[in-house]
């Protein structure tokens, strides 16, 4: 005789059936039975368009890439500002015009994730294949950023941003109507193309807003939304693929994005205001960005302060679903929490910046990284058992690093002249490779082959903010630059810490280096 049902199988019957029987209920049966298999039939018939879209998108770039070569970038240089100029814009709302891009950005990178299996039937792809649209996505995208951050810094951002935001369109609707796995995965190559022009955000939000402790604010905004982006749009996305099928979210995109397109067209002004002799310096500063330790031990300790993080989502649901009873839905309440933390942590580290300045509050961070350190070393040593220490250790470490990634961020870009959008492009680059695939991708073999998983996984990530901290000091804050000492005696002397003759003596010590550089 088959065994009797569980009580968990006998209450998800009941919510089944009571699911079935509300209006909202029986809608959503009567889309999947009769609206979803015509959409997505429709759409599968697009599978033309999307070669046609696919091959438009590589000539744009090659035409481009072209009129680059041939004309060079001082032709292309038309319209941009002068300081003057740049005085007048509105600087936040520019600011909020351009981080849609980044917005879009997370939707489709995100979006899909949850169908993955179902494109996969639809497709007729493998495994491999699914999964290289993902990897391969994160790799064309580090790589592109590079390009497209020198070619920002040298024709500007407005008509960058507008050329590779239109190219999200095609790339999109491409994979949207992709009509087999190996046009799907051509799409997600030209999407990670499309999606490497992001970069340029962080080079408009330098452009903005030169002042270390205004910057901080702005980038505790832009934090904030890119984190609730890609907490939304997979669900969003899997309700919508159940319903209606996973071609028809991708098409949904459209619309919207067509819509910002034109907003940035109509209304986002060209922030880069170019220096006169950019063509002879810009590679120079580049040389001085690479060979200089301090700033690449910033790039090195946020790859490691951010691995805890990016384990979280790949390691917390298998550990405490599978072996610790927690349900899907308190999962999804830890996750959600960790985000709201993280956020708060961010806004925090914003009043935190305006009172003790960017330096101070990377001294801060440093320091409070060192908390959670001490939680984790408990849950993994002491109580490798207990739920609750385990979450409140992840939810320590969402709250506190907020200070550290805020300065390590704002102090990195800081002593930049002309190289913004090439610089995050580089820190994106080491960041997509050094955190997830040196840091995170060991810890997560680690933690799945451990018996233990819990301890492997505290004690992990204990090591990986320990690593995080001693590069910090070591390659920082045991002697931090003349332009960072530089900058907080300001500060301090702007907010009435710091007498005036202690700052003119700062000033003095470091003009002769400026000069001598």
């Amino acid at each position: 005789p088959a065994p009797a049902p569980s009580h968990a199988e006998r209450g998800a019957a009941r919510a089944i059936k009571a699911t079935s029987q509300h209006p909202l209920g029986m809608l959503a049966e009567k889309v999947q039975s009769e609206w979803k298999p015509w959409m997505e039939g429709t759409l599968a018939g697009w599978g033309t368009v999307s070669k046609v879209l696919n091959v438009t998108g590589f000539a744009m770039i090659i035409i481009a890439s072209a009129a680059v070569a041939c004309r060079g970038t001082s032709a292309l240089k038309t319209d941009l500002p002068t300081s003057a100029d740049r005085e007048g814009i509105n600087r936040w709302s520019a600011m909020y015009k351009v981080m849609l891009f980044t917005v879009w950005e997370s939707i489709c990178a995100d979006q899909y994730v949850p169908n993955i299996h179902q494109m996969q039937i639809d497709l007729g792809g493998t495994d491999e294949q699914m999964s290289l649209s993902v990897l391969e996505n994160l790799i064309v995208r580090g790589f592109a950023g590079l390009v497209i951050g020198v070619l920002a810094d040298h024709i500007g951002r407005r008509k960058t941003i507008l050329f590779f935001l239109g190219l999200m369109h095609i790339s999109t609707a491409a994979c949207g109507w992709a009509p087999d796995a190996k046009w799907f995965l051509v799409g997600r190559f030209l999407q990670g193309v499309a999606e490497g022009g992001t970069v340029i955000v962080a080079g408009v939000i330098r452009d903005l807003f030169p002042q270390a402790e205004e910057r901080a604010t702005a980038f505790a905004v832009f934090s904030s939304l890119i984190m609730v982006v890609p907490l939304a749009s997979p669900s969003v996305g899997g309700l919508l693929g159940e319903w209606l099928g996973w071609r028809f979210v991708f098409i949904l995109l459209l619309p919207g994005m067509f819509f910002s397109w034109v907003q940035m067209y109509l209304y986002l002004p060209e922030t880069l205001v170019p220096s006169p002799n950019i063509s002879s310096s810009y590679w120079g500063e580049v040389r001085r960005l690479i060979g200089n330790y301090q700033p690449m031990s910033l790039v090195i300790s946020l790859a490691f302060i951010a691995a805890p993080g990016t384990m979280m989502t790949s390691n917390m649901p298998v550990i405490l679903e599978g072996q610790m009873g927690v349900t899907t839905m308190q999962m999804a309440l830890i996750l959600g929490v960790s985000t709201v933390l993280f956020v708060i942590g961010f806004m925090v580290s914003d009043g935190l910046c305006q009172l003790c300045g960017i330096l101070g509050l990377f001294r801060m961070g440093v320091a409070a990284a060192l908390l959670p350190v001490v939680l984790y070393l408990v849950s993994g040593l002491a109580l490798p058992l207990s739920v609750w220490m385990l979450v409140c250790s992840q939810f320590l470490y969402q709250f506190i690093a907020g200070p550290f990634l805020m300065a390590a961020d704002v102090l990195y870009m800081q002593p930049l002249e002309d190289i913004y959008s090439l610089a995050e492009a580089f820190k994106t680059l080491l960041m997509l490779g050094m955190s997830p695939l040196l840091v995170s991708l060991p810890g997560t073999a680690l933690v799945s082959n451990s018996d233990q998983p819990v301890r492997s996984y505290a004690l992990f990530s204990a090591a990986c903010i320990v690593v995080a901290v001693f590069i910090a000091w070591a390659g920082y804050l045991s002697h931090p630059p003349e332009d960072a000492l530089k900058g907080q005696a300001e500060f301090q002397a702007m907010k009435g810490l710091q007498p005036a003759a202690e700052l003119l003596e700062t000033q003095q010590a470091v003009e002769p280096m400026e000069k001598k550089d």
